[in-house]
């Protein structure tokens, strides 16, 4: 029907001119008004409700809208009509339409609006082997995947990811009765929402077989398989659950190129480069085994991969070298190719424009002659002079903002290792991207939902408090004055209710609570005058002082080697008549 009615009403009424091609541009009688669709993926569902109102009006000839149409951007649909009137009169009734939202395209905006991109600028940088990041899909934000089709005439693509199933969560939904799933599912969701993603763990049909939801998982072929000519398993046996469809451990699945997928300079690691290979023969694959039988091609597909990567970080290099001079007045330069490489100075000047940088050269042994002396260099022979043992800040990467002490130094490719202040780990940074700092890394604000001072339950029987927030993992004190790192998908969950109504008892039964004020009795922490309660498990109290450097100025002590000195900053709230007695006070 809407074929035919398109074909009716646009085709028949367009002047047919043959020989000549049409040049001219949008003027300010062209007329074309946006509104804003409700809800996703309706667009196309709205076009056909304002052609069907277009034609019923037509038929009457109340209706002078020319075209409806809707292009890349999500959200909204066009009309082009010389009357706003009528325009009005065909939204209004439309329940898919916000008509509120209509307003004219400004004429410079018209191009852009009716342009049409072909396949392969849709599909862009996007080919099978190309390694990009999801941006769209829940649980898998910012996953890296890897594509293995481009389908729909390049709008489409399918990837290949690491799984994030929560088995906790479909154990507990499928154990219950098929009518209870489906209120039960919607309270699971929107815990869901509250926790960090599941941590990535390939598919295991193992576990499947042995749960209630082992009827779910299901053999079958990838959609439209056969057609995938580029993609060596579009024809294997899949499992499919819950539109999911799983191959030797990985999560395959079609997705809009332009909406979900971010191509832009996406780097994996080494280690998701093996895992993302196929095993050798015999070998397991991430999460099963693959096909003996198949002839493994490992060794060629790691060295391909490789040098994939070697040049995805070479090109990002690149870029950024290109995007600024990365030098300033005072650092430390090495010149490392030319006539004078070797040669070591500080910087004087930057022009930025012409990416000329002076150098003054420095008085150091074995180039006494040039001291003192201003040499002109290109930015591109020139790179940071960092002597082990430094300290530095890293400006740029992927480590930005951490700080820490220079242990090593590879002349040969540029890089420094740097072991950190916030955790005890050793990080690979360009020489580039560090800059001599007496900083200290206070750590992020926020990693999977924890923030610092947030007391965290770590096993059944310990808890822990947040001292310093990395980029991957959370630094914890726990009960014992242990320190651990800790990935946030490790941690059981938040403690921050319990502690701020818990109650614990000084050394003089006084009623100790969050923000009391106590002094230390024994220890080696004996003579700190002040410390704040901060949190409270159980017998176990995690004691501020703004005094104390390290741990973020937390200390763990029993609550009977505490006193209170003070009352806390908010009111204690009385106790009951069986606090009292416990406490040594006359009960009521």
């Amino acid at each position: 029907f809407f074929l035919s009615f398109f074909l009716s009403f646009f085709l028949v009424r367009a002047p047919v001119c043959q020989g000549v091609v049409s040049r001219a541009q949008p003027t300010i009688l062209d007329k074309v008004f946006v509104i804003k669709v409700v809800g996703t993926n309706k667009e196309n569902e709205a076009v056909l409700s304002l052609m069907s109102k277009m034609r019923h009006l037509s038929l009457k000839g109340k209706c002078s809208v020319r075209s409806v149409f809707a292009n890349a951007s999500r959200g909204s649909v066009y009309l082009e009509s010389p009357n706003e009137i009528d325009a009005r009169t065909l939204v209004q009734g439309i329940k898919l339409l916000k008509g509120y939202t209509m307003k004219m395209v400004p004429v410079g905006d018209l191009t852009s609006v009716l342009a049409v991109k072909s396949a392969r600028e849709r599909a862009g940088a996007v080919s099978p082997g190309k390694w990009v990041r999801l941006k769209r899909l829940p649980a898998y934000k910012g996953d890296v995947a890897r594509v293995v089709a481009v389908t729909q005439g390049g709008t489409s693509a399918v990837v290949q990811i690491e799984p994030r199933l929560d088995y906790a969560a479909i154990e507990e939904e499928y154990n219950l009765a098929p009518d209870e799933r489906a209120e039960a599912r919607k309270g699971l969701k929107a815990k869901a929402k509250l926790r960090p993603p599941p941590p990535q763990k390939p598919f295991d049909y193992t576990w499947f077989s042995g749960s209630s939801a082992s009827s779910e998982v299901q053999r079958s072929k990838f959609p439209h398989g056969a057609s995938m000519a580029d993609w060596p398993d579009a024809n294997e046996t899949f499992y499919l659950f819950e539109g999911g469809y799983y191959l030797n451990g990985f999560l395959y699945k079609e997705v809009a190129i332009e909406s979900t997928l971010d191509t832009g300079n996406v780097v994996p690691t080494i280690e998701q480069v093996h895992r993302f290979l196929k095993p050798a023969k015999g070998q397991a694959a991430f999460g099963g085994e693959y096909d003996e039988d198949e002839p493994s091609q490992l060794v060629e597909d790691e060295r391909a991969l490789t040098v994939e990567v070697e040049k995805a970080t070479k090109a990002i290099a690149l870029d950024a070298s290109l995007k600024g001079v990365g030098f300033q007045r005072g650092d430390q330069v090495r010149v490392s190719r030319g006539d004078n490489a070797g040669l070591v100075g500080a910087v004087k000047t930057v022009d930025a424009i012409q990416r000329i940088v002076r150098v003054e050269i420095l008085n150091l042994v074995g180039q006494q002659v040039l001291a003192g002396k201003e040499l002109e260099y290109s930015a591109l022979d020139l790179v940071k002079h960092i002597l082990v043992g430094a300290h530095v800040k890293v400006v740029e990467g992927l480590f930005a903002g951490e700080t820490g002490a220079v242990v090593k130094v590879d002349p040969d490719t540029n890089q420094a290792f740097v072991f950190t202040d916030l955790a005890p780990r050793e990080i690979e940074v360009r020489l580039s991207d560090l800059q001599e700092s007496a900083e200290i890394a206070q750590g992020l604000n926020e990693l999977g939902g924890y923030v610092l001072y947030d007391l965290l339950n770590v096993d059944a029987t310990v808890a822990g408090i947040v001292v310093a927030v990395g980029r991957e993992e959370l630094t914890v004190l726990d009960t014992f004055g242990a320190t651990r790192n800790l990935k946030p998908q490790q941690v059981r969950g938040s403690l921050n209710r319990q502690s701020g109504s818990a109650r614990a008892f000084d050394a003089e039964s006084n009623s100790l609570r969050e923000t009391s004020i106590v002094t230390i009795l024994s220890g080696h922490l004996k003579a700190t005058a002040e410390n704040t309660v901060k949190r409270i498990y159980k017998a176990s109290l995690f004691l501020y002082s703004k005094d104390r450097p390290e741990n973020a100025g937390i200390v763990v002590a029993r609550a009977r080697d505490v006193r209170q000195v003070g009352r806390s900053m908010a009111t204690d709230a009385p106790l009951s008549d069986s606090m009292q007695m416990l406490s040594g006070g006359k009960g009521g």
